[in-house]
């Protein structure tokens, strides 16, 4: 499917990932570099909420939708879309966040 996706766009398209609960960004690793393998021009995103496992739990949906949305935001790769890649809490947080808006192209929960 992502081979797909990039070829419908003239433009990278960039590919934000968010991690579950009681994990942290760099536990995405593993399967960034796996994306990163099929084409390394992809422009691939890692986001992190808060400063650790525990304010994946701590911290309301609301404070981690804030982060997710700063993220995303704040990079100005993203300003004309992204692909969204969530695994479990990170899926539910992506879908949050995606819900309403146009910059969301696409949506992979796990």
């Amino acid at each position: 499917m992502l081979p797909l996706i990039q070829a419908t766009y003239s433009q990278q398209v960039p590919i934000v990932f968010m991690h579950s609960l009681l994990s942290y960004a760099w536990m995405m690793d593993g399967i960034i570099s796996k994306v990163q393998k099929i084409n390394p021009s992809w422009v691939l995103i890692n986001c992190e909420v808060g400063n650790g496992a525990l304010d994946t739990v701590f911290m309301t949906v609301d404070q981690q939708l804030d982060e997710l949305s700063k993220c995303i935001n704040n990079d100005p790769r993203t300003k004309n879309g992204f692909i969204g890649v969530g695994y479990s809490n990170g899926g539910f947080l992506m879908r949050y966040y995606s819900y309403g808006r146009w910059n969301c192209f696409f949506l992979f929960t796990m």
